[in-house]
């Protein structure tokens, strides 16, 4: 009964058949299909190196602190991977044994010194009053809970209060930047190692050279080989006489030795540029390039006037060269004309030959023709000279 009504039974209602067959039943939900897609776990590792979560290192450079993850520098960066597998990791402090052999982040990397006891004690905990203390019996004062498990328990609670995520997170390993004062550049590494490193696009945009040096320094320590062609590539770009000193200087300093002697060329080869690159202030700096660009041009001229001597000649025994070219090509010519006068000669007389076979052979069968017609009648009359004819044989029978 349910409110007064009696409802149907289970045991009442009509069971279905037992070998009764099932009936396809088709659902159209008139919706598109979502499709996957292709760099779904790169873009997922982006959005969580921009939004700084699970992040398990912190690049430092001043007052900037860049956060990233340890494996996706180390997959990317050999050097790296093998600067993380020497850190050992020692009462919650991080460091770099000198038995483990030589850093090789020397230089760029230094691990920033754990923070005091005092600044990772919980916050709940509140001091106690001076009185208490005073009125505490000194055997009491061993009873206090021990540092080691304030600094072990205070991370993540750290971490939680200012990132909002979850308990156990992991602990940001804090390193230091030294020989670079861009930001800028390390914002480019991170971008490169993130977009290049899952396929994304990327365009390597620095704002000045300085900026550009410190991607060279960084790349070089990291041992970035594409991010330092990217870097090295970029001091040809806009080349003109009022940076071109400037980007030398940077190929010196990082001794990008190709790179200087092609720009160095190409200023020898242009009387113009050079004009006005002595006339600079900032050339008188650097007095070493200022004496490969004179012993550039100096080479550059005494290649000319080489080329210049050679010229006359080579000119002159050309003319005979020419000339039997010239000859060989007309005897060429001559022989082959020789050749299709032949051949047509030889067509000509086997058209002839051949003619002359089918005449040949009509004559004689004209004439065995003709041989055959006078066989015949010497036939026929040797036959009537040895009988007589029929009408003397008559006359003989009837006087008989």
């Amino acid at each position: 009964m349910f409110w007064g009504v009696e409802r149907e039974r289970a045991l009442d209602l009509e069971k279905p058949q037992a070998n009764a067959q099932p009936v396809a039943v088709k659902v159209d939900l008139n919706l598109p299909n979502s499709h996957w897609g292709s760099e779904g776990l790169g873009k997922g590792i982006r959005m969580l190196q921009e939004k700084g979560v699970r992040c398990d290192v912190e690049l430092e450079l001043g007052d900037e602190a860049f956060p990233a993850h340890q494996i996706m520098l180390a997959s990317v960066s050999k050097a790296f991977r093998t600067f993380l597998q020497r850190l050992k990791v020692a009462d919650n402090y991080v460091y770099m044994p000198e038995v483990a052999g030589e850093n090789p982040m020397t230089g760029l990397l230094t691990i920033s010194p754990p923070p005091a006891p005092a600044a990772a004690a919980a916050p709940s905990a509140a001091p106690p009053p001076l009185e208490a203390v005073a009125a505490r019996p000194t055997a009491e004062a061993p009873a206090a809970p021990p540092t080691v498990e304030v600094v072990v328990a205070a991370p993540p609670a750290a971490e939680v209060a200012a990132g909002g995520e979850a308990t156990g997170a992991p602990q940001r390993l804090k390193l230091q930047l030294s020989g670079i004062s861009r930001p800028e550049a390390v914002r480019i590494l991170l971008n490169y190692v993130y977009q290049v490193g899952t396929g994304a696009p990327w365009k390597f945009q620095p704002s000045c050279v300085e900026v550009n040096k410190d991607v060279i320094y960084l790349a070089r320590h990291f041992e970035l080989n594409q991010l330092h062609e990217h870097a090295a590539r970029w001091l040809i770009d806009g080349l003109s006489t009022h940076n071109v000193v400037e980007r030398l200087v940077v190929c010196e300093e990082f001794q990008l030795g190709q790179l200087r002697e092609k720009i160095m060329e190409q200023l020898a080869s242009c009387p113009n540029a050079l004009g006005v690159i002595s006339s600079n202030l900032e050339i008188m700096k650097h007095p070493k390039i200022m004496q490969d660009l004179l012993k550039s041009v100096a080479f550059s001229t005494q290649r000319a006037a080489r080329e210049a001597e050679k010229k006359p000649e080579e000119t002159a025994p050309e003319k005979p060269e020419k000339a039997e070219k010239v000859e060989k090509a007309e005897k060429v010519e001559k022989e082959e004309v020789k050749t299709e006068v032949k051949t047509d000669k030889l067509v000509k007389a086997e058209k002839a030959e051949a003619t002359m076979k089918e005449e040949r052979a009509l004559l004689q069968k004209i004439v065995e023709k003709a041989q055959k017609a006078e066989k015949v009648p010497e036939k026929q009359e040797k036959p009537s000279a040895e009988k007589p004819p029929p009408a003397k044989k008559a006359r003989k029978a009837g006087g008989a």
